[in-house]
């Protein structure tokens, strides 16, 4: 029995948490659905654009502003990655959609212009056509993908690995809470709100195969400070995307640390070990004073969503740290490192600025 905020005690059946398969020693083809308000998607984009794990074919935006696609292809330009299709949902759409940071990272004052390759969701089906167990990794509302599947009712996605959702208090033993969700069942959240009716879709279709969500319920707790930093100033040669990131990042962090959800997102695509997962069907609420999503257990379900983080693991597949193909050929460091306990306040008080306790990968 529990002991609810204010509330009388309320027992929950907690799921079985689960670990689905090691992808580490697999090259994926995947594609990023992508937003620019916010730092997050760049950094993914870095890190996806030539992760050794990864073979990242396409990249689909959010709402897909002429600039947004500037800003992408600038990005692929960077990397000599410019073989990725891009897709843009609304290229005519008024308004700006890039924030102060991108400018900041490709040290520009204006980003020109550019056109996309297509529709997003063609794209993402034209993708599919090509590379059949095509991986979809969103860090954006579900909108592009949600046009996908009413726009091609024939089409199938093998795996989806998307930022968002939320596990509560029925869902999370307390050993694994964040104190700032404690006695929460169901929370707003970024992504999924962002188009509610195509979220209730991709998650209701039979045609996607496999949905893995990282939820904010642990990706409020990992987070880019000065220690994580410290970490991949040691690693930061392993690919040019580590290299990118260490260096905008480097002035981004004088002033406050930034929670990784998206990038986390990534990581889990390529090594699902990374959290510990439930068995659960989502659901939204409007009901006031429970508004937002929120998930119940469910068996038939083909939905997992995360329940707790390892964060060493997390940090190593962030910065090719574990992986043994290089294309510079590189090593660990032989130096030490940062601990995880010194990476991360464990002190349960401070939980909801620091990750969840890790847990051993098996």
């Amino acid at each position: 029995m529990e002991q609810a905020p204010d509330g009388p005690c309320i027992a929950y059946d907690h799921p079985p948490l689960v670990y689905l398969a090691r992808q580490v020693d697999q090259v994926f083809d995947c594609l990023f659905d992508m937003e620019t308000q916010d730092p997050d998607d760049y950094l993914t984009l870095c890190l996806l654009l030539n992760h050794p794990c990864t073979r990242l074919r396409a990249v689909t935006i959010t709402p897909g502003t002429r600039e947004q696609v500037g800003l992408v292809r600038l990005t692929l330009q960077r990397f000599n990655r410019v073989d990725v299709q891009v897709g843009a949902r609304a290229p005519d759409k008024p308004g700006r959609a890039i924030s102060g940071f991108h400018y900041k990272a490709l040290q520009l004052n204006a980003i020109p212009a550019a056109e996309p390759d297509g529709i997003a969701c063609d794209i993402m089906y034209a993708t599919i056509q090509s590379y059949p167990h095509l991986t979809i990794i969103t860090g954006a509302a579900v909108t592009n993908f949600g046009l996908l599947l009413n726009k091609y009712p024939h089409v199938q996605v093998q795996r989806w690995v998307g930022q968002g959702g939320f596990a509560g208090d029925n869902i999370v033993p307390p050993e694994h809470r964040l104190s700032k969700f404690q006695g929460k069942i169901f929370m707003d959240t970024f992504n999924l709100g962002g188009d509610i009716k195509a979220a209730q879709s991709v998650l209701a279709s039979d045609r996607v195969k496999q949905r893995i969500l990282v939820s904010k319920n642990v990706c409020h707790g990992v987070l880019y400070d000065r220690k994580f930093h410290a970490y991949v100033t040691d690693f930061k040669r392993n690919t040019p995307g580590v290299e990118h990131i260490h260096a905008i990042m480097t002035e981004y962090i004088k002033h406050k640390p930034k929670a990784l959800h998206d990038p986390l997102a990534a990581c889990v695509a390529i090594d699902p070990t990374i959290c510990q997962m439930a068995q659960v069907r989502l659901r939204y609420s409007a009901t006031r004073g429970q508004r937002g999503w929120g998930c119940e257990p469910a068996t038939d379900s083909n939905t997992k969503i995360s329940v707790t983080v390892n964060i060493e693991t997390f940090m190593e597949i962030f910065t090719a740290g574990s992986i043994n193909v290089f294309a510079s050929g590189r090593t660990k460091p032989k130096q030490s490192h940062p601990s995880t306990a010194e990476i991360v306040k464990l002190d349960p008080t401070q939980a909801d600025t620091a990750a969840t306790t890790p847990t051993p990968t098996p």
